[in-house]
């Protein structure tokens, strides 16, 4: 790999020559894998379920070529009749060049963390039915496939971050709070719940509130302004790339991670944000839906909270109200993050689903 990162250093890599590059970084290998990421931007799905799963195999004993998404049909194909991969990895439906029909006699395996089979079914399901099997980020997204494959998995995705750096112990934090998007406007519902808690959080007790995802800030002014007129101190940050926003946490008490039922599209949903939030041992409270009661306990590794704005204000309080408590649950999901949400483990239960699909194929 140290070869690999010499070669990308010090030259201007076209696709193919960074497809090229990796497989002189790798050892002659028995099992061959292509990932077909839909993006590779840091922290997106194609970068943790797509280039990181394919990176972390190449420790399992695959030889794992990524293709960058910029690359066209005939340069992916090329790759492929080149590699003779035993097994494709499409990573979401979004590009549309990740399509298992365009990749004839080779087993693909399709991989998506969010519900765009309610958006466009038409893309979604298609895929389902001629891949080989399918994975899925959550229970939700697991039914919804089943309609269409038989062999679907469920693997949470995962991080490679395991910690933020300038980290402060939790106990010793300030009365800070957070929620954590992509697109703070995308919000709808859930943002006007958030408020509802910090509204009814500030009569009650001191905090201050961090929003990111905030791209266009006097769109956001409007919807900050009955927070402020409260007296709470709130400091916005754009859509940050991933290692500077887990770092960004490294001094925030707790993570908002609520979820609309209402909408369809969210409850196909995994851990998203939250897994910043326990890499920069911030305490999370959660939505009590989807995936999450699967691995946070109430009161043990965070807090749940149903759709309940009373629910959602005693739960920040008490973590606000007490340190030394809050530190236990940090210090409890951040051991449980390390056995169950890191790449390497969802590399070990993507591993076992490949095996399958090349075993049925032979």
């Amino acid at each position: 790999m140290k070869r690999l990162k010499k070669i990308i250093k010090e030259s201007s890599l076209s696709g193919e020559a960074y497809v090229f590059a990796q497989r002189i970084s790798q050892a002659r290998r028995d099992r061959k894998l292509v990932v077909l990421p839909y993006s590779m931007y840091s922290g997106s799905a194609g970068d943790l379920r797509g280039r990181a799963i394919g990176v972390a195999l190449r420790g399992r004993g695959w030889r794992t070529v990524v293709v960058p998404p910029w690359l066209g049909l005939a340069q992916r194909q090329r790759i492929i009749r080149k590699e003779r991969p035993d097994v494709i990895l499409l990573q979401q439906s979004v590009h549309p060049l990740n399509r298992p029909w365009l990749y004839p006699g080779v087993p693909c395996v399709f991989d998506a963390d969010d519900a765009y089979i309610i958006n466009t079914p038409e893309t979604v399901v298609p895929c389902c039915r001629q891949s080989a099997a399918v994975i899925a980020g959550s229970r939700n997204l697991a039914n919804r496939f089943r309609e269409h494959n038989s062999h679907v998995s469920v693997v949470w995705t995962g991080t490679y971050i395991k910690e933020a750096r300038g980290l402060i112990p939790s106990a010793q934090r300030g009365r800070v709070i957070t929620w954590a998007l992509s697109d703070a406007l995308s919000a709808g519902h859930e943002s006007l719940f958030v408020r509802e808690v910090l509204l009814r959080l500030a009569k009650r007790t001191k905090f201050s509130f961090r929003l990111y995802g905030v791209n266009a800030p006097e769109a956001v002014a409007e919807y900050l302004q009955p927070i402020r007129d409260a007296g709470v101190e709130v400091t916005t940050f754009p859509m940050l790339r991933y290692r500077p926003f887990v770092d960004s946490l490294h001094d925030v008490a707790i993570g908002l991670t609520p979820i609309c039922q209402a909408h369809a599209f969210f409850q196909g949903k995994s851990f998203g944000k939250i897994l910043g939030y326990i890499a920069a041992d911030v305490a999370v409270v959660a939505a009590n839906a989807i995936d999450h009661p699967l691995f946070f306990r109430h009161g043990e590794n965070g807090m749940l909270a149903d759709e309940n704005v009373d629910q959602w204000v005693e739960c920040c309080a008490t973590l606000l109200d007490d340190p030394e408590r809050r530190s236990k649950m940090v210090a409890q999901a951040r051991q449980e993050f390390m056995a169950r949400l890191t790449v390497t483990r969802c590399a070990e239960l993507v591993d076992e689903v490949f095996s399958r699909v090349i075993s049925k194929a032979r």
